[in-house]
């Protein structure tokens, strides 16, 4: 059981992850149509009201801890794969 839950846990973080890489390097690339260059930072909620409603499946899988936030970190323009923290 241990290992199933710890398999599950590492395929919902892969898909989180390529979620929040693919929301940046979308972001950075209409910065660049803009000119625009630099760090920026990114907080993407599903509703208008932040984060009123949760979010329990990406992708089909369901979420371990239901997420609010959909994708947010600090990264730039020129390397959007690189995200850091808020």
């Amino acid at each position: 059981m241990k290992k199933e839950l710890e398999e599950r846990i590492k395929t919902v973080v892969k898909v989180e992850l390529e979620l929040q890489r693919e929301l940046s390097t979308a972001i950075s690339s209409v910065l660049k149509k803009y000119n625009i260059s630099g760090e920026y930072m990114f907080n993407v909620y599903r509703s208008a009201d932040y984060c009123q409603e949760r979010i329990t499946k990406i992708k089909g899988l369901e979420l371990i801890f239901p997420a609010y936030c959909i994708g947010c970190g600090i990264t730039s323009v020129e390397e959007p794969n690189k995200i850091h923290p808020i």
